[in-house]
């Protein structure tokens, strides 16, 4: 409880020290002069609800949205995702301070506009559920995009759906009937009707249980979002990049590294050359364009491997084990440079080639492909290898395997398919076949090696936490 108010506290210093409460306070003073000014209009009640339900519902929604995103390009997420801080406390301060200053502000607006002829308990209570309800938007919101402008984009939409088509049925402008009920906002738009005409037509039960399973739904899943693509994601991300790094500080690693480099320079001026000169090659220029994509996924496959084993030798990878992170999360976020780096790589070697004319589709989708060679190779070798020097002895053995389906190009007939049981065979036959017959119809081999490879990569995951964490 203590560490709890001292987060509040600080919340509040945060709002005060970036002017936030000082400028709702002068805002608020100045609408309240409105409406008291104004008591006497018919409309009075209808404007006083529209103020209430937006001002502020959107100012939670934008400062909350606006603050988590300084704090992570500040870097303070990362330094309270890796702290004993409990993430409950850091969202529930957050959105508290924001939603106690929104009440307060609500009920001067009240007490300037109909002075004290109001119900207090619903008019706090129905207020206080849309400032949390929006303020947790906010944060569900701000786990898709760190960019503000992006931020406030998206914003508008949500806003539209969630606070002003209840707003627009209650001022009789659209007629939802029913539909208003599947808006999380409108029982607390409800109770807060009910509390300024102190006589409501309905009893208010239902809207209080409603809007408390709202804000527990809500929150639930505000929280959810936030912990795993907030502070998760940030230290994943920072972990995959500190981890791609580890491959310029080994002269072995940085060799392997320019390997796709050579292949390009071979495929693009060497290849022809050797065509020119022996022209029964031409014949294989299929093959030998499928040895070619397959060879650019070996560089990183090798690399990663080579890192993965060593930190299992050192027990490095028993700390990764301990953090307070998804195992898997962390996988694919240290497998996901070299993934997109092999893509890129063999975009450009297929772009480059002058060996046979490729439609840019085709480079991307088959680049994406057999890119997932990588992430696969590397799990099941790391789970098997003990040591870097078996880990050279499996690479043998997986590039044999990789490679191995090429000799189904040698056999034909019925048998061709007789190595289907290696994912690669799947690869090769979609590419040959979008070579020679075109691109639509290598399309069903494609998703067999997708499916397929899928499956392994799901097994790859769980084999290689259980060997390489536990």
């Amino acid at each position: 409880m203590i560490g709890f108010l001292n987060q509040l506290r600080w919340q509040f210093l945060i709002l005060y020290k970036n002017k936030i409460i000082t400028i709702s306070l002068i805002v608020t003073g100045f609408y309240a002069l409105i409406f008291y000014l104004f008591r006497n209009s018919e409309f009075l009640e209808k404007l006083l609800v529209t103020l209430l339900l937006n001002d502020p519902a959107i100012i939670g929604f934008l400062f909350i949205g606006l603050g988590i995103i300084i704090e992570k390009k500040s870097q303070v997420l990362s330094a309270i995702a890796v702290s004993p801080i409990n993430h409950h406390i850091y969202v529930m301060s957050k959105v508290l301070s924001l939603s106690l200053l929104g009440c307060f502000c609500t009920l001067c607006l009240a007490f300037s506009a109909v002075g004290i002829n109001f119900n207090s308990a619903d008019l706090l209570f129905g207020s206080f559920a849309i400032c949390l309800m929006t303020a947790l938007l906010g944060i569900i919101l701000v786990t898709f995009t760190f960019d503000f402008l992006k931020f406030c984009l998206y914003s508008l939409p949500l806003i539209l759906v969630f606070v002003n088509l209840p707003l627009l049925d209650y001022l009789g402008v659209l007629d939802l009937a029913y539909f208003k009920y599947l808006s999380p906002i409108q029982p607390s738009l409800e109770i807060l009707i009910g509390a300024l005409q102190q006589d409501p037509q309905q009893s208010l039960i239902l809207q209080y249980l409603f809007s408390l399973f709202w804000l527990v739904a809500i929150y639930s899943l505000a929280f959810k979002l936030f912990n795993k693509r907030c502070s998760m994601l940030n230290q994943i991300k920072t972990i995959a990049i500190n981890d791609f790094k580890l491959i310029f500080r080994d002269v072995t690693l940085k060799l392997f590294f320019i390997l796709p480099l050579v292949l390009i320079v071979l495929v693009v001026w060497f290849v022809p050359m050797l065509l020119s000169r022996f022209e029964f090659l031409n014949d294989y220029i299929p093959l030998i364009l499928m040895l070619f994509i397959i060879e650019n996924t070996q560089a990183f496959c090798i690399i990663h491997s080579l890192l993965f084993i060593e930190e299992k030798e050192t027990q490095t990878a028993k700390v990764y084990g301990v953090l307070p992170i998804s195992k898997k999360g962390l996988i694919l976020a240290r497998l996901f440079i070299p993934y997109v780096l092999t893509v890129l790589f063999n975009v450009i070697l297929l772009s480059f080639q002058k060996l046979i004319v490729l439609g840019f589709i085709f480079n991307v989708v088959f680049a994406l492909l057999a890119a997932l060679t990588v992430p696969i190779y590397v799990l099941l070798l790391c789970s098997y290898a003990k040591n870097r020097l078996e880990g050279m002895v499996y690479i043998k053995l997986f590039n044999l395997l990789v490679l191995l389906p090429l000799v189904a190009f040698f056999i034909g007939g019925n048998w061709v398919h007789i190595l289907g049981i290696l994912p690669t065979h799947w690869l090769y036959q979609s590419i040959n076949t979008g070579l020679n017959v075109g691109f639509d119809h290598s399309l069903w081999f494609a998703f067999i090696y997708l499916f397929y490879s899928l499956i392994i990569l799901k097994f790859s995951i769980n084999h290689f936490i259980s060997n390489q964490f536990e």
